[in-house]
């Protein structure tokens, strides 16, 4: 959000009128007045906010990753509304913990991917081996990961620490686009830390490209 537009929301919650620019270059502006609001801002960015802004928040939240139990309580309950039926727990269990503690990948994705599957079988029911077959096709292993983080994962075992820059032109990826959507999950469960410029493998993170069979795909790819 531009800094135009944060200090229109903060007169809107000073004055209570909201003033809309009446053109691009214009200068004027139309009023509208305001009843009585309760404003709530999310952010995964909140350096980005003015403070004068941020400081208006009467309740400040900060929001954590869900666990792998109330993740598999929320599969289930989606499951249940959609009437979905399945096999048995584990398979909740499996779908939660290969979502990388986000609802919208267990529900959206995985739970999804999996019944798809079981219908391509004739199956109005998961089974285990249809959540083995649709994390397969997904190419997401045990912990969650996919392709793109193991090669993430790959490419700085080779080097055991490497800058953003080296990683972002060996997988061809803009380096934004790694800090914001590869890295965080990866920082989050301590495949990788960071130091200074510099990302540097953890042994967890060197046991995940050793063991893993789904990383050989990559290994081989010229």
């Amino acid at each position: 959000m531009n800094a135009i537009s944060q200090h229109i929301l903060l007169t809107a919650l000073s004055e209570k009128k909201l003033y809309v620019p009446a053109g691009i270059s214009s200068i004027s502006s139309h009023i509208i007045s305001l009843a009585n609001f309760t404003m709530i801002l999310a952010t995964t960015h909140e350096y980005q906010l003015q403070d004068a802004l941020r400081n208006r928040m009467r309740i400040y939240c900060r929001l954590t990753y869900y666990s792998d139990e109330v993740l598999t309580e929320i599969v289930r309950q989606r499951a249940i509304a959609l009437g979905w039926d399945y096999e048995s727990d584990e398979i909740l269990k499996i779908i939660a913990q290969r979502a990388k503690k986000t609802p919208r990948l267990a529900l959206n994705r995985n739970l999804q991917t999996c019944w798809h599957v079981a219908q391509s079988h004739e199956r109005n029911l998961i089974t285990l081996e249809d959540t083995k077959e649709a994390f397969k096709h997904l190419q997401i292993d045990e912990n969650g990961l996919d392709q793109l983080d193991r090669s993430y994962l790959t490419v700085l075992c080779e080097y055991g620490k490497a800058s953003l820059g080296v990683l972002s032109s060996r997988i061809s990826l803009p380096a934004l686009t790694i800090q914001r959507i590869v890295e965080p999950y990866l920082l989050q469960e301590g495949f990788i830390v960071k130091e200074s410029s510099l990302r540097i493998i953890t042994q967890k993170g060197t046991d995940h490209v050793a063991n893993n069979t789904l990383t050989e795909g990559y290994k081989n790819d010229p």
